[in-house]
């Protein structure tokens, strides 16, 4: 029994080890400096929902976003 009780021991110290590793991955993996956002431009302007109501845009958009699909 007590060889059972070590092995369930190392096993849940192994596990919590894994767990510590894997939260502290992505803080060391961030960025150090600050993210700029820089919107997505196309040929009819910044992409937002208002450019929806053109419809040569709509057009170019649908139309990339099916060749993106296939």
């Amino acid at each position: 029994m007590s060889v059972m009780k070590k092995r369930l021991f190392l096993i849940l110290v192994i596990f919590l080890l894994v767990q510590v590793i894997m939260l502290r991955l992505p803080t060391a993996a961030s960025a150090a400096s600050e993210v700029v956002y820089e919107p997505i431009t196309t040929e009819y302007g910044i992409f937002n929902r208002y450019n929806y109501k053109s419809l040569g845009f709509y057009r170019y958009y649908t139309g990339f976003m099916n060749f993106l699909i296939q």
